[in-house]
């Protein structure tokens, strides 16, 4: 599930109904992550930041994914 929330919709939106959406990574980008070339990933389950560059997005993710599957367990 995607959910984009632009600069004029953000005060509309609280981090707390993006984690009621159930999403288990949330990825902020922003101006300066775009100027950057990377974006911020948020674990659901421990709060955990961390700035990954953009290009490595597609390979982390997955085995993010499979980490927090298996901490649940």
């Amino acid at each position: 599930m995607v959910l984009l929330v632009g600069a004029a919709q953000f005060a509309l939106i609280s981090f707390d109904e993006l984690a009621g959406a159930r999403a288990p990574l949330r990825l902020e980008i922003g101006p300066r992550d775009v100027a950057a070339g990377q974006v911020t990933l948020v674990r659901r389950d421990t709060r955990e930041k961390q700035a990954v560059p953009a290009a490595a997005l597609a390979s982390l993710a997955p085995g993010l994914l499979r980490e927090m599957q298996q901490q649940l367990f």
